[in-house]
């Protein structure tokens, strides 16, 4: 057996491997287009499925940034108008207030 039927049986066992591995798949490669169709929706599938991943991740890390600028700067507008009191005031006139009633005038 010289190199060139060495060359021919090694092509051989691998198209008869890769045949029987396809056929094992559910893929029949002897017509080969419609495996290079399945191969193509396959395709498209993943492509698709990576490009909905990607805008999935950004729609979340927008949401995050945005409510996290939305937290800071609503904590700066409380603590803008909002006076800081160390204790409570007393209103000297309090008590005798609750008992008054205090008629309307229109």
């Amino acid at each position: 057996m010289n190199a060139g039927d060495m060359e021919k049986l090694a092509k051989i066992v691998a198209k008869e491997t890769v045949s029987e591995t396809f056929l094992t798949l559910g893929l029949d490669i002897s017509d080969s287009i419609p495996v290079q169709n399945q191969f193509a929706t396959l395709r498209n599938v993943h492509y698709s499925l990576r490009q909905a991943r990607n805008v999935l991740i950004a729609g979340v890390l927008g949401a995050a940034i945005s409510g996290g600028v939305w937290a800071f700067s609503t904590g700066f507008k409380v603590g803008a108008t909002t006076p800081a009191v160390s204790a409570p005031v007393a209103r000297p006139h309090a008590a005798a207030d609750r008992g008054r009633l205090v008629a309307k005038v229109s």
